[in-house]
C-alpha cells in the first residue's frame, strides 16, 4: 500500500511540474513530491494544516538547496560524473556539501536535484534514496524536518571516495562494500611488475653492500605539500583552494586536483596548521592557524 501511495504521489507532482517551463520543472517535481507525501491528511473529515514550524522547516530547506545551487562551483568538481554508480555520485555530493560548505546530510531529493541541476546528471530521487539505503557502512540516515529523512556521509565514506579518487577499482562493481577486492588486485599487481623489473636494478654479484637507490618522482603528498606552503609563508593572506593549486602547479611544479587538496586542507584545520573563512560568495579561504 505505501509503494501505491508513493506512486500515486509522484504522478501527481508529475501532472504539477508539466505545467512549468523546463527548466523549473525538476525542481517543482521535488518540491511537489515532499508537499504531497508531507500533507494534506484527513483526520475526521477535515483538513489537516502544517503548522507554523513546519512551514518553515519546508522554507528553510528551499533557501538551503537553493543557496547551496548557485554557491557550488561545477567546475571545481569533474570527477562527480567520472563514475556511472549513482552512489557514488551521490556519496561525492554528500562530501562537497559537507567539507566546502559545511551542510552536513542532504535529503535523497536534493541531492538529485543538485546533481540533476549543477552537473547534469539526470537521476531519479528514487534512485538516490535506494542507493544511498544500500550503503551501510559508508551513509548515516537520520530523521530530518517534516519527517523526511537525511543522508550524511561518514568517515568511511570519505576513505572510500579517496581510494576512488587515487585509481583503485573499489566501487567499479560493489562499492564501498568491495573494498577488499582492490587490494588482492594490487598484490597480483606488485608480483607481475616484480617479475618484469629490469635485472640492472638488483644488488651487484660482488657484494659490495652498496644497495640500489629507490627511485622517486619526488611528489609529495597534498597534505605534506600544503605543509610547504604553510612553511614558506604563502598562508599568511587568505588563499582560496583555487590559488592553493594555481601555486603548486606554477611555482612547486606539482599537479594536484580539487579533490586531492580539498581532504588535505580539512586535515590542515583539524591539527591546526590552517583556520579558514567564508566570504560572501560562498568560497573558503585559507590562513595560517
Amino acid at each position: 500500500m505505501a509503494d501505491e501511495s508513493l506512486e500515486q504521489a509522484m504522478l501527481k507532482a508529475a501532472e504539477i511540474a508539466k505545467k512549468l517551463p523546463e527548466g523549473l520543472q525538476e525542481a517543482a517535481f521535488n518540491r511537489a513530491l515532499d508537499h504531497i507525501l508531507a500533507g494534506p491528511a484527513r483526520t475526521g473529515g477535515q483538513r489537516k494544516t502544517k503548522t507554523v514550524s513546519e512551514k518553515a522547516s519546508v522554507d528553510d530547506t528551499a533557501n538551503r538547496i537553493g543557496e547551496l545551487l548557485r554557491a557550488i562551483d561545477r567546475t571545481a568538481y569533474p570527477d562527480v560524473g567520472s563514475t556511472t554508480r549513482t552512489a557514488d555520485r551521490a556519496l561525492k555530493v554528500l562530501q562537497l556539501a559537507h567539507q566546502d560548505y559545511d551542510v552536513d546530510g542532504l535529503r535523497a531529493s536534493e541531492i538529485a536535484e543538485i546533481l540533476s541541476q549543477k552537473f547534469r546528471l539526470p537521476v531519479k530521487v528514487g534512485a538516490v534514496k535506494m542507493a544511498l539505503q544500500r550503503e551501510t557502512s559508508t551513509v548515516d540516515i537520520r530523521p530530518g524536518p517534516g519527517g523526511s529523512r537525511l543522508f550524511h556521509i561518514m568517515a568511511p565514506g570519505d576513505e572510500y571516495l579517496a581510494q576512488l579518487r587515487a585509481g583503485s577499482d573499489a566501487g567499479a562493481d560493489g562499492g564501498a562494500g568491495s573494498r577488499t577486492a582492490p587490494k588482492k588486485a594490487k598484490a597480483s599487481n606488485r608480483k607481475r611488475r616484480a617479475s618484469t623489473k629490469p635485472k640492472t636494478e638488483e644488488r651487484p654479484a660482488g657484494g659490495s653492500g652498496v644497495k640500489a637507490r629507490k627511485r622517486t618522482n619526488g611528489r609529495p603528498g597534498p597534505k605534506a605539500a600544503v605543509a610547504i606552503l604553510a612553511d614558506d609563508g604563502f598562508f599568511d593572506e587568505p588563499r582560496t583552494i583555487s590559488q592553493i593549486r594555481e601555486e603548486l602547479r606554477h611555482h612547486k611544479g606539482h599537479a594536484y586536483s580539487v579533490q586531492e587538496l580539498s581532504p588535505a586542507l580539512v586535515r590542515s584545520l583539524r591539527d591546526h596548521t590552517l583556520s579558514r573563512t567564508r566570504t560572501d560568495s560562498g568560497q573558503y579561504e585559507y590562513t595560517k592557524a
